[in-house]
């Protein structure tokens, strides 16, 4: 069962009607019945003062939280039961079709189901440490909430019995209440902001959901992790942030490129090395008899068309070791004839 399920299960216990983790209503109610106790210390006796106290313990009743806990440490172990079973039957699958294999002394294809196997037990593994792990949390959660709500009908107790001996002990009961109900107003406060750091605690644990489906191109490609890393590529930055509205975490995505590539068109007389800026096409116009040299093939992705537009004699020379079809240089003799070069990464070819 996933945290998101968790949470939802937590906050129906809180707040039956609601539809989300959302603790306005419990302050409310908290706000409300200290705001009648002041209002009415004055002229309520003291019996109704213990039923004000006991309305307040029932709206503090942790069962249906620790009902839903419980109910979320189940689904855990039925979850993962599962996924063993399954994997459980992929291993002896894999198993058995090892031991058939071997017999045949197929090395190359028992290598490949060595590593299938080893791969299986891995997720066997992983998945008993998360297991372990969630209902481990679970349970301290389970202490921690069996304790507070311990303290809090000890605390309501003796301030009944308080409010018992200031009525058979004192005449001034007015006075009497007053001093309890300071007391009573600070345990109130403490106990629902005790309340509320726990239920922020689990809202706020993180880690992947064992279930978690997420489709791009209509492909699910959790198939052997269930956590994803979105990696940035060339001209694109990813940001991301935290929606309070949603609940939901918004991953934006954005492309920093030029969106093409530019063309530069150059009339050179004179001997010239070529140019070599990523996106740009280059023209080359050559006019007498000169060498256009070009920069290094590799990583080069640029398109290059040269052209004899004299009547002298143009040489196209390649840098290093390397070749153009095979050829270290290209000559070009006759006027208005033209080629266009490309890069295949290691040298440079004739289109």
């Amino acid at each position: 069962m996933s945290k998101i399920n968790l949470l939802k299960k937590i906050n129906s216990a809180i707040n039956p009607d609601g539809t989300q983790v959302d603790f306005k209503l419990f302050d409310a109610e908290v706000q409300k019945l200290k705001n009648s106790l002041k209002e009415k210390i004055q002229i309520h006796t003291l019996d109704d003062v213990k039923m004000e106290l006991e309305k307040f313990k029932a709206k503090l009743d942790t069962k249906p939280l620790l009902r839903a806990l419980s109910e979320t440490e189940q689904g855990i172990k039925e979850n993962i039961k599962e996924k063993l079973n399954n994997l459980s039957v992929q291993l002896n699958s894999k198993i058995a079709e090892y031991k058939i294999i071997e017999d045949k002394k197929e090395e190359a294809k028992m290598a490949e189901l060595s590593i299938e196997i080893s791969d299986i037990k891995s997720q066997i593994y992983t998945l008993n440490n998360e297991k372990n792990e969630d209902i481990k949390y679970l349970k301290d959660k389970l202490s921690e909430i069996n304790l507070i709500s311990d303290k809090l009908d000890l605390n309501i107790k003796k301030a009944n019995k308080d409010i018992t001996d200031i009525k058979t002990t004192f005449k001034d009961e007015n006075k009497s209440i007053t001093d309890k109900f300071v007391a009573i107003s600070h345990l109130l406060d403490e106990s629902n902001i005790t309340f509320r750091q726990k239920l922020n605690e689990l809202s706020q644990r993180g880690g992947g959901a064992m279930n978690r489906q997420m489709f791009i191109g209509d492909v699910d490609p959790l198939t052997r992790y269930t956590d994803m890393n979105l990696k940035a590529g060339s001209n694109v930055t990813i940001t991301y942030a935290n929606n309070n509205t949603t609940k939901k975490v918004d991953v934006t995505f954005a492309s920093t490129g030029s969106g093409g590539s530019v063309r530069s068109i150059n009339s050179v007389a004179v001997s010239t090395l070529a140019g070599s800026t990523s996106g740009t096409d280059y023209v080359y116009l050559c006019t007498g008899t000169l060498t256009l040299t070009m920069p290094t093939a590799v990583g080069n992705t640029n398109l290059y068309t040269i052209k004899n537009v004299g009547s002298g004699i143009v040489t196209v020379a390649y840098d290093g070791i390397e070749t153009c079809d095979g050829s270290t240089t290209t000559v070009m003799p006759v006027q208005y004839t033209a080629i266009d070069i490309i890069s295949d990464t290691v040298n440079w070819n004739i289109t």
